[in-house]
C-alpha cells in the first residue's frame, strides 16, 4: 500500500455539525481486515471567535460558573467538534463512523482562556492501535491564539470488532478505599442528552431517546460523556478554583453508560497536601455501584 500524504485543508467557516451528523448516518463500511491507516489529513480554520451566546448554552447546561468570563476547558471540544466529524467523513477513514465508543480523553490547557477571545483550530488523526474489542484511535486537536499554544485534546475511540484481537485489554484502575474529600449528587433528567446536543451539535441518537437508543443495542438513551466529564470540571472549579488559573491536565476514562434518567455522584479525592492532585470518579446506584468515569487532574 502506497504512503499516504499529508494534506492540510483550510476552512473558512467552521462546518454545521448538525449537517455533517446526517452524513454520519448513512456512512457505512466493511470491517478492516489488516492494521488500518488512518488519513494524514489536517484540518485548519481560523479565526474562530468563542461567542458569548454559544458558550453561555453550553456553560449552562454544564453547570459552569461564567460569571467570571472564563471559558468552559470542554468547550473548546465543542467548538472543534465539526473537526472531529469532518476528518471521520473522509473517504479513506476505515471505519463506520455510527457506533464508535469515545473512551478517552484529554485536556491540556496552558493559560486561562476568556470568552470573547479569536482563536484558530487544527484536527487530526493520531495514532491507532489493536484493542482486544476492536482498533483505538485518536483524534488530535490544537488551539491557538496567535502563535501561543493554549489548548490541546487527545479524543480515543474504541471501533469494536465481531471478532477480538490479540491484544488485551488494559487492567481497571484500583476502587478507592480512602474517603473522599468531596462527595457531590447529581439528578439527572430524561432530557439532559437533548440539552446537551443542542448545546454542543452533537446529536448521536444513542443520547437523544429511548426508542433510538435501543436501535443500537442499549436498553435506554444514555448521557454524553463529554457532558459527564464537563459537569465534573464545573464541580471541580467550584472546589478548586486556583487550579485553573494555572497549566494543568485533565484526564478521563470513560467506562460504563450513565442511563437517562438518573441519580448518581461524583467523588472527589485529594492525593497531596503540597499541590494540586486530585483524583475523581462518577458513579450511579441501582443496587449495586455502577462505575461511569474516572479522572485526575494536576498541574503541568
Amino acid at each position: 500500500m502506497s504512503a499516504q500524504q499529508t494534506q492540510v485543508i483550510h476552512l473558512n467557516t467552521m462546518p454545521s455539525a448538525a449537517g455533517l451528523m446526517l452524513k454520519v448516518a448513512f456512512n457505512k463500511k466493511t470491517a478492516p481486515s489488516q492494521v488500518p491507516l488512518l488519513p494524514k489529513d489536517v484540518y485548519c480554520i481560523a479565526p474562530v471567535k468563542i461567542e458569548k451566546s454559544m458558550s453561555d448554552k453550553f456553560h449552562d447546561t454544564v453547570a459552569w460558573q461564567k460569571h467570571n468570563k472564563l471559558c468552559h476547558p470542554c468547550f473548546l471540544h465543542r467548538l472543534a467538534f465539526p473537526l472531529h466529524l469532518k476528518l471521520l467523513l473522509l473517504h479513506d477513514f476505515p471505519f463506520t463512523i455510527l457506533g464508535l465508543v469515545h473512551i478517552e480523553n484529554q485536556i491540556r490547557q496552558f493559560r486561562v482562556i476568556q470568552v470573547g477571545e479569536i482563536v484558530s483550530i487544527s484536527a487530526r488523526f493520531g495514532q491507532v492501535v489493536e484493542h482486544g474489542k476492536g482498533w483505538l484511535f485518536d483524534i488530535e486537536v490544537d488551539v491557538y491564539v496567535d502563535s501561543e499554544l493554549v489548548w490541546q485534546s487527545i479524543s480515543r475511540n474504541l471501533y469494536r470488532m465481531a471478532r477480538p484481537l490479540r491484544a488485551t485489554s488494559q487492567p481497571e484502575p484500583e476502587a478507592k478505599i480512602t474517603p473522599p474529600e468531596i462527595r457531590l449528587d447529581w439528578k439527572l433528567g430524561s432530557d439532559l442528552g437533548r440539552q446537551y446536543a443542542r448545546s454542543s451539535g452533537d446529536y448521536n441518537p444513542i443520547h437523544l431517546a429511548k426508542g433510538l437508543a435501543r436501535l443500537f443495542g442499549f436498553k435506554q438513551h444514555i448521557v454524553h460523556g463529554m457532558w459527564t466529564k464537563s459537569k465534573a470540571i464545573s464541580e471541580l472549579y467550584a472546589h478548586h478554583d486556583l487550579l485553573f488559573e494555572s497549566a494543568f491536565e485533565i484526564n478521563t476514562q470513560f467506562k460504563q453508560p450513565l442511563y437517562l434518567p438518573s441519580d448518581a455522584n461524583m467523588l472527589i479525592y485529594k492525593n497531596s497536601q503540597v499541590e494540586p492532585d486530585l483524583t475523581f470518579i462518577v458513579q450511579s446506584h441501582n443496587g449495586s455501584d455502577h462505575l461511569h468515569l474516572t479522572g485526575s487532574i494536576g498541574l503541568l
